[in-house]
């Protein structure tokens, strides 16, 4: 439920009032007026919770708020306008506690809400990168057009500044395009004759003449976004700790509220139906705790704060509130179990290639890509002798493709070579493959012309952290795009039994499902946009901060990241350690929230036989609002307490 700030002012100004009305000197019907927008406006997204959850047969919160406010509110109509129905013991007026359950979980609602970034909605922004008019000529003449009507084999025009509408294969034109979203790159990339451009990228210096090869619902931003989207959606059905506990409390209250109601029905004497009423009424006013709103941004509040100085950031707080310990751990393999910084160690030529004439071409190859294997080439030669890189196309964690003096340079994996009709010969593939070295193919003019060997060790502690890990309950699996022989020769290194080799995103994705279907809560660490999808679906997504690599290979500005985007925490540094602190801080803040439920709840319960009238027949003891706002004052200081206590801040 999104609260708006409008909503909350209102709220507010409305509680106010209704909180001064002695002194305000309110009359019965001025109070009224004021209580009634209060419920049936501010209070709409808890009535519109109830009834989806009444709908459903599944108890909430939002029905526990809704049907507190709601007694409070018409028995206040009652002794306001129609006192005579009440005697005057029970003539207690609670326009004023109404307007406290409403305001509270509001405020509670929207601090939970600003305490957070928010998960996916930035996502769905993403698609407007995509514009909704395209340039289309024909014979000669341009009109504009909706972009999603736009057919493949369409030619369209894109000038200087304006986003590339659809994805297709220049006809005409150079320029510069902003592909940083794809890269990771701050570097735009050259554009000319033949190259291949993405819906929603930037064109920067010059018109460029498109011919569209894909429509819209199937260009690769579109792709990427309803797969992250539907990451997203599987989340979207859970239900937070208050919505499990309510889903008991609601049905036992109500249950009590009619029990209380017969029983004075039948033994309240003369008054019994106003008794009846009142035992009633009060009895699902006093239900709702006044703190329930702050259980869980009192937890928030503190443990994003103690995140942030461990170096990591909470963007979705409703995974905390929904995630029991991981069962399963999803961890990729380049960059994070082995080092950031790895080395060339062989340079296998065919051909009349050498070292000296491949490896410059390589570099310029790779060297907006922002990988760590082109920052190895890059420590072991040189772009010395190399011609002016005219053109230069990335395809994020696959490869890069590059005009140099005419000449067509491709450097990626070997299944990625195999797109563009690059194949080794039999005998050399099963070599190739059986080499547990990480491996970059170089293709000059559609002929394999090179192969580069690193090395990428462990980084220093690995196994010793991922048996840390393990000892928590996870199952730890290696999933990564490399190659067969490198991953499994990593994942033996760390003592990783399960492994899953040479996977691009929807594979990611399809392991994630398969795993939940199974029965387990998964959590994944990754980075880049093809991560994204998989980290949107699993329960807790985990990603590694990133910035723009410039053609130097050193950080320079944050940029939109998407796998930052999917995820529901963010990690500032590259290690094990610092995953395992992420996930043990998740287990304490959802463990705290769960607490401080209960310090909200129990004052609360004890309050509802005072409420039914309990104590009416011996001690004349009859419930006010007074009695709520003191269990108020009790949970809430038992929350801060707690949260305070529990995160060590």
């Amino acid at each position: 439920m999104i609260v708006r700030k409008r909503s909350l002012a209102l709220a507010g100004a409305f509680s106010a009032a209704l909180w001064l009305r002695g002194p305000l000197d309110l009359s019965p019907y001025s109070a009224w007026l004021i209580s009634l927008p209060l419920v049936l406006w501010c209070g709409a997204p808890f009535h519109r919770g109830a009834l989806e959850g009444f709908s459903r047969q599944r108890a909430n919160a939002d029905m526990l708020v809704s049907l507190s406010v709601l007694a409070a509110f018409f028995y206040t109509t009652i002794v306001e306008f129609a006192p005579e129905l009440l005697p005057e013991r029970l003539r207690i007026p609670m326009f004023g506690a109404a307007a406290a359950l409403l305001m509270f979980p509001l405020a509670g609602r929207w601090l939970e809400r600003e305490l957070t970034e928010g998960s996916g909605e930035s996502i769905w922004r993403l698609m407007r990168r995509i514009p909704a008019t395209a340039r289309v000529v024909e014979a000669g003449r341009e009109r504009l057009v909706p972009s999603e009507g736009v057919a493949i084999g369409a030619v369209v025009r894109v000038l200087a500044g304006e986003p590339v509408p659809l994805d297709g294969e220049v006809l005409e034109g150079t320029s510069r395009v902003d592909e940083s979203l794809w890269t990771g790159s701050d570097e735009p990339a050259e554009k000319m004759t033949g190259s291949r451009v993405l819906g929603g990228s930037i064109n920067k210096d010059a018109p460029l003449t498109v011919r569209v090869s894909r429509v819209r619902e199937e260009t690769d931003l579109a792709r990427l976004v309803a797969l992250v989207g539907e990451g997203f959606e599987s989340k979207g059905v859970t239900e937070d700790l208050a919505d499990r506990l309510a889903r008991s409390y609601v049905p036992v209250v109500v249950i009590s509220a009619a029990v209380a109601a017969l029983l004075w029905s039948l033994h309240g004497g003369s008054t019994r139906l106003p008794d009846a009423m009142a035992a009633f009424a009060f009895t699902l006013a006093a239900a709702c705790p006044w703190s329930l709103g702050w259980a869980a941004p009192a937890a928030l509040a503190l443990g994003i704060r103690r995140a942030g100085r461990m170096g990591m950031r909470i963007r979705n707080s409703a995974a905390l509130q929904t995630l029991d310990r991981p069962d399963v751990l999803i961890v990729n393999k380049t960059g994070f179990l082995t080092g950031s910084r790895p080395r060339l160690t062989d340079v296998i030529c065919f051909g009349d290639w050498t070292e000296r004439s491949l490896l410059p071409l390589a570099i310029c190859a790779g060297c907006r890509t922002g990988h760590p294997y082109a920052d190895a080439l890059r420590e072991r030669g040189s772009t010395d002798g190399a011609a002016v890189v005219e053109e230069v196309e990335v395809d994020p964690g696959r490869g890069a493709s590059a005009r140099i003096g005419g000449r067509r340079i491709l450097v990626g994996s070997l299944s990625w070579l195999r797109d563009f009709g690059v194949e080794p010969e039999e005998g050399l593939y099963s070599e190739i493959q059986r080499r547990p070295e990480p491996m970059l193919a170089a293709a000059v003019d559609g002929e394999l012309a090179g192969l580069f060997f690193f090395s990428d060790s462990l980084r220093e502690g690995v196994p010793e952290q991922l048996r840390r890990i393990e000892s928590l309950g996870l199952e730890v699996i290696l999933a990564s795009a490399d190659r067969n022989a490198a991953v499994h020769s990593a994942a033996s290194e760390a003592g990783i039994k399960r492994v899953y080799a040479e996977v691009q995103e929807e594979e990611k994705v399809r392991i994630v499902r398969e795993l939940q279907a199974s029965g387990k809560r998964v959590a994944m660490v990754g980075e880049g946009v093809h991560d994204a999808p998989a980290l949107s679906r699993a329960d807790l997504g985990v990603a590694l901060a990133s910035r723009f690599r410039t053609g130097a290979g050193t950080a320079s500005r944050p940029h939109f990241d998407l796998a930052a985007e999917a995820a529901d925490l963010v990690l500032e540094e590259r290690d094990l350690e610092g995953l395992t602190r992420s996930i043990q801080l998740a287990t304490k803040i959802r463990s705290v929230i769960r607490e401080n439920l209960m310090w909200s709840f129990v004052p609360t319960v004890m309050l509802l036989p005072i409420a039914a009238g309990a104590l009416r027949p011996g001690l004349d003891i009859v419930f006010r609002p007074e009695y709520a706002m003191l269990t108020a004052g009790v949970s809430g200081v038992a929350i801060v307490v707690n949260s305070l206590r529990r995160l060590k801040l």
